[in-house]
């Protein structure tokens, strides 16, 4: 085989896209990477050293301090619930809604999936939805925060384009060979449509996962709030002088306010980061089929 020979005009054009390409990468990634070295060294040495490279003085004390909290377990549990719950029952109604919606030759469906694409840009808005949560006897229960975002229509067009660009032949012979729409979703349609459902799977987790602005509305019991609405709190009461929990949290040897607060934003994305890596490889031919209609 005839190997092709790069010019000086193309190994030039590599080089500068290698360049432009890594120094993206690196401004993308040095914050995190900056918030990790701080909640992981002293006042003293951030002081000395704002721009630090690694940590030069090294602790754990702002993680001691958060773990050592005992709402923190109980919260972490609680995200962790919502976030399995919600997910499974997101991802349940979204395929199913889904497939439905791509049955055009039934007599109005084409006007009820142009009413759920309204749905996109209008809503009843927040007292509606408060009054709703009150009528259903759920305030100050997780279905609170887990049952009104069932749905997100965004998701569902990607999951019925998705569903669009599978032969029509395929549900044909399946009904032919006697199934029936049970079978023809959950044996054909979900495993050829895998990639755009882990995609969906990955950004419903997150939306789950970083839920707290349902919680600060419905929840009002404190044992009942997720990781993230306490650590969002913690990270309020660290920025006030004036809370004496935080003027006795903050006497601790070796634990500093920006310590805590970089040591709470790595507890709260750390459980996603190690969720991406299993479902990366669906994550970018799952958006693209689903996102350009065949």
């Amino acid at each position: 085989m005839k190997q092709y020979k790069l010019s000086k005009g193309d190994i030039l054009f590599n080089i500068v896209e290698y360049l432009f390409l890594g120094l993206f990468a690196l401004i993308t990634i040095y914050p995190f990477y900056n918030v990790l070295v701080v909640s992981l060294t002293t006042e003293s040495a951030l002081i000395r050293e704002p721009m630090m490279l690694y940590p030069k003085e090294f602790t754990l004390a702002s993680y001691r301090t958060i773990l050592q909290d005992p709402k923190f377990t109980r919260a972490f549990g609680t995200s962790v619930l919502i976030s399995v719950l919600g997910t499974a029952y997101s991802m349940l109604l979204t395929i199913c809604c889904s497939y439905v919606l791509t049955k055009t030759h039934v007599k109005g469906m084409k006007f009820l999936f142009w009413m759920v694409v309204v749905t996109m840009f209008f809503n009843g808005g927040l007292i509606p939805v408060y009054l709703n949560i009150q009528s259903l006897h759920i305030m100050n229960t997780i279905w609170a925060v887990i049952l009104p975002a069932g749905i997100n229509t965004f998701y569902m067009i990607i999951m019925i384009n998705s569903i669009r660009d599978l032969p029509p032949g395929l549900e044909e012979s399946a009904t032919i060979d006697g199934a029936n729409d049970i079978i023809i979703l959950f044996r054909i349609v979900i495993p050829l449509c895998m990639p755009t459902i882990m995609a969906i799977l990955l950004f419903t987790i997150v939306d789950r996962w970083n839920e707290w602005y349902s919680v600060m509305l419905y929840l009002n019991d404190a044992k009942k709030w997720p990781l993230t609405y306490v650590l969002r709190n913690m990270l309020i009461k660290i920025t006030s002088s004036t809370d004496p929990a935080t003027q006795r949290l903050l006497a601790q040897k070796e634990v500093f306010a920006s310590g805590l607060q970089r040591a709470a934003i790595i507890f709260t994305i750390l459980p996603i980061m190690a969720i991406y890596p299993f479902l990366q490889k669906y994550f970018a031919k799952g958006i693209m089929v689903g996102a350009i209609k065949g």
